[in-house]
Order: C-alpha cells, then structure tokens, then sequence
C-alpha cells in the first residue's frame, strides 16, 4: 500500500526523500509500534498510516533537518497510534519500567499514575513540543537516557532535566485541570 501512495508523488525529489526515510525507519518503526501495540496487524497499519500522512505533508517533511527526523517520525508514529486507539476505542496503557525507573518514583510519578489516561493524553498534547518529545521517547517508546540523548544530540543530564521539568509541567497542568472540575462540580 505504501508503494501506491508513493507513485502518487509527482516530485521525484520528494519521491526519493519518503523512500530514502522509508527504507532507513520502517522497521525500526514497526518494532516500536508493535511493542506499544501488542498486534501486528495493528502496527503494521499504524507505520502505514503514518507514512502516508507523511505523504500528504511531504512539504513539511522536507523541512526537517537530518538528525530532527527520526524523533519527528516516532512523534508521528505515537499520533497515529493514539488516533487508532481512539477510533477502536481501547486504551491500552504500558506499566513496564526500566530500572531507573523504578527506582526513581516522583511525588508527581504517583499522582500520575492516579489520573485517568484520557486526561494525561490531553494535557500532554497542550504541553510544549519539546516535553512531549521527551515524554514520548522516555515512556512511550522506553527509551534509556543514553538512548535519548543520541536521539536529540544532548548529554544525558539534559535529558533527566528536560524530563523532570516536562514532568512538572504535565503535574501542575493536571492539578490545575482537577482544581477546575472540583470548581464546576
């Protein structure tokens, strides 16, 4: 299906960058959707998806630079698999932590974990694109801080600050979310 989406380019440069990231991310991509996913009929159709909403933003896509891309695709990939989730109406939630992170459970880790998944999606998407990046990789995908750090060309200090900081902005964003629907209650 991918190959019929693409011969719909017309551009042969734009060809040329969807194939060129195809081939260099798919299966990294498909590996990551079926470990969130857990079916691989389903992460097949979520890398698709994804690549054909790349497509239809190749502009866009053009845009990025190199070492941008690959977070930018699994932030892609991380939507698309939201939008399935929604439409199938299942949420289906990872509790498998790495060992830092058990070993490293917040106030805000807790609080978390108390709130209902719908409302965390949300508050997430308001978050900066920076924290949702951070959050994404570091949850989402369960990736180490080594790992992220090569991916976002930062030290690894930076990633446990990005994270902490991302952390406390979703906390206060849901405290501030939970004062307003006591309010109205």
């Amino acid at each position: 299906m991918f190959f019929f989406y693409l011969n719909a380019i017309e551009d042969p440069e734009d060809r040329f960058i969807i194939t060129r990231i195809y081939n260099d991310y798919h299966i990294l991509m498909g590996y990551t959707a079926q470990k969130i996913l857990k079916d691989h009929q389903l992460a097949e159709d979520a890398v698709q998806q994804t690549f054909v909403k790349l497509i239809n933003n190749v502009s866009t896509v053009k845009g990025i630079s190199e070492e941008k891309i690959k977070p930018y695709l699994f932030v892609a990939l991380h939507n698309t698999i939201v939008d399935m989730l929604k439409q199938n109406k299942k949420y289906y939630i990872d509790d498998t932590l790495d060992e830092t992170q058990c070993t490293d459970v917040s106030v805000e880790d807790e609080a978390l974990n108390n709130i209902e998944t719908q409302d965390i999606i949300q508050e997430i998407n308001e978050l900066s694109e920076n924290d949702i990046i951070i959050l994404q990789l570091t949850y989402l995908f369960g990736l180490k801080d080594k790992q992220i750090a090569k991916q976002l060309d930062i030290n690894i200090s930076a990633v446990k600050k990005r994270r902490e900081r991302a952390k406390s902005r979703l906390y206060n964003r849901l405290v501030e979310r939970k004062k307003i629907e006591n309010e109205i209650k």
